[in-house]
């Protein structure tokens, strides 16, 4: 006699994949976006591109090196060298460059400095996301009372990314800045023939310095 067996389908279940924070905020952003209810500008870090959503990190500052000791690191920079030797590029894109802040300080040496943070206004990506640059400018003169743009050899620093791929390395061998986010090797694709120069937000702060004279 035969048995009768009923056989059990098994029911395949699928995981579903968790969205990040990051997904779900480039989500909404595009929602808002077909709705026609613009975001308004945020200081976050997190940006879409292209629909891929990622997190922008800050770069991670080393301990600050010198370039080796010669007879142009001694020399140095003046501002307005420095600013002469910017190409026209980074000169025209600082007009949309913003001071969030800026005032003067003092090193612990007693060096006088203008401390900037700059952001760029972008007239054609109104909804893009805020980043802030860190900017110094330190006047290197004995002669601290002077305004810093007026110092025979200043110091200049900022913590985006032209001023690290194209003039940390080659200002540093200027005696014009030191080497804090760079590797330490030269920029042989972005600045082959390693001028000295500022990056936008640097030329903006400087502007503010020479209208100021700070």
């Amino acid at each position: 006699m035969a048995i009768k067996t009923q056989s059990v389908k098994k029911k395949r279940t699928v995981a579903k994949v968790k969205k990040t924070p990051a997904k779900r905020e480039a989500e909404k952003s595009t929602e808002r976006r077909k709705k026609g209810k613009a975001d308004k500008p945020r200081s976050a870090r997190i940006v879409t591109v292209r629909g891929i959503p990622y997190k922008l990190r800050k770069f991670e500052a080393l301990a600050p090196r010198a370039a080796p000791d010669t007879y142009y690191t001694r020399k140095g920079m003046t501002l307005k060298q420095l600013w002469r030797g910017t190409p026209r590029l980074f000169v025209n894109n600082a007009v949309d460059v913003r001071a969030h802040r800026y005032k003067q300080k003092k090193t612990k040496t007693g060096k006088p400095v203008i401390h900037g943070i700059m952001w760029t206004n972008d007239p054609f990506r109104p909804q893009k996301i805020r980043r802030y640059h860190e900017t110094y400018i330190v006047g290197l003169d004995e002669n601290q009372s002077k305004p810093v743009n007026k110092h025979t050899k200043v110091l200049v620093q900022c913590t985006c990314e032209a001023f690290v791929y194209n003039f940390e390395y080659a200002n540093a061998r200027r005696g014009a800045s030191y080497m804090i986010y760079c590797n330490g090797e030269p920029p042989v694709w972005t600045n082959p023939g390693l001028g000295p120069g500022l990056c936008k937000h640097l030329v903006a702060l400087a502007k503010i310095a020479v209208e100021e004279n700070l």
